[in-house]
């Protein structure tokens, strides 16, 4: 999941620099700033988006890992996950083709003023129609990384063991 969400946010950045390439600066260095700052702000992200799941994956007894219900839990939240990420994706071209920018202020603005700013988009933009490709998307993506799901969900370790390596962090 954590490279398929740098992989996401990588594809996003660049995106958004080919979107720009009339007024971004495409020197070296810029790029490599451009690049070498997401990525500590994707992973400081997915390190904060991180912490239920691993309290999760912490305190969950063996007993229930085990069970259907958790499976059923882990991969959907697997697919959420990537449907939630491509979403985000998707918002930030629409938020940069509106005002040239990444998600800032102006986007908690939305959260304000939520309902005229969702009249706004969908009767600026084909709402349904890109559910449903993120959708499509999603499921591919998913597809592939169902043998890796069903994989980690059989290896597990002791409570105890758990609790060692969280304590020497």
């Amino acid at each position: 999941m954590f490279v398929i969400a740098m992989g996401i946010f990588a594809m996003t950045r660049t995106v958004l620099i080919i979107y720009s390439l009339d007024y971004a600066d495409l020197s070296f260095p810029a790029i490599l700033r451009i690049y070498g700052a997401g990525v500590i702000y994707d992973v400081a992200f997915y390190a904060y988006a991180l912490m239920p799941v691993s309290l999760y994956l912490l305190v969950v007894p063996n007993r229930l890992w085990s069970s259907r219900a958790n499976r059923v839990i882990v991969h959907l939240a697997c697919f959420v996950s990537i449907y939630g990420l491509l979403f985000i994706a998707v918002a930030e071209y629409i938020f940069w083709d509106e005002f040239q920018v990444r998600f800032n202020f102006i986007s908690v603005d939305y959260l304000v003023y939520r309902h005229e700013v969702t009249d706004n988009i969908v009767e600026s933009y084909p709402v349904a129609f890109i559910f449903l490709m993120l959708f499509v998307l999603t499921s591919l993506v998913y597809i592939k990384l169902t043998p890796l799901i069903a994989r980690s969900l059989q290896q597990r370790e002791s409570f105890r063991a758990r609790m060692s390596v969280t304590a020497s962090l």
